[in-house]
């Protein structure tokens, strides 16, 4: 018997029963992918606010949610958006407001769809943060999985100042700044 296992090792390994749950969660993650658009996250000095703007290509998988990272140096904040479920307002606002009741401080958050892109405002009480990122969370059976992070960026820009009235929304319209 001992001469079996010296000869079979990979027998063993493939074998072992605590291969098959890390083999479904990387097999979940490999396609679960969201990126970050530089060109529309940027920071608010005025509100202390990071407006992210994150997109979704054409990959095949189902989130469960997303999570993003806001940093500046070994400050760390964490932010969990979960799709289709009610999530606090205090720190999180999600572009266009679409919340069910804004009144109670939660609202429905949705997580970008195949080929979608959504702006998500944080507050994340990091003043200029230097880093923000982004990783999906999936299931995988009845157990939620936050995968590694897909992307991330550096080097955050100023947001814009906010538009005065509507004719300046012309001249500011590609950058992060919203009109109303």
């Amino acid at each position: 018997v001992l001469s079996l296992f010296m000869f079979y090792p990979a027998y063993l390994e493939i074998s072992s029963p605590m291969r098959g749950p890390q083999i479904q969660y990387g097999t979940a993650c490999m396609n679960a992918r969201f990126s970050i658009n530089p060109d529309n996250t940027c920071y608010n000095n005025l509100t202390n606010e990071i407006q992210v703007s994150i997109a979704r290509g054409a990959d095949d998988f189902t989130p469960k949610g997303m999570q993003i990272v806001v940093m500046r140096n070994e400050e760390v904040k964490l932010f969990n958006i979960k799709d289709k479920q009610n999530t606090s307002t205090k720190f999180l606002r999600q572009m266009p407001l679409n919340y069910s009741n804004q009144d109670d401080g939660f609202g429905i958050f949705d997580v970008p769809g195949i080929n979608e892109n959504r702006i998500y405002i944080i507050n994340s009480g990091i003043i200029n943060p230097t880093e923000v990122s982004v990783a999906p969370i999936v299931m995988v059976g009845s157990t939620e999985k936050t995968c590694d992070v897909t992307d991330s960026i550096t080097n955050i820009k100023g947001c814009p100042p906010e538009c005065s009235d509507n004719s300046d929304c012309v001249k500011v319209q590609t950058t992060c700044c919203s009109c109303s």
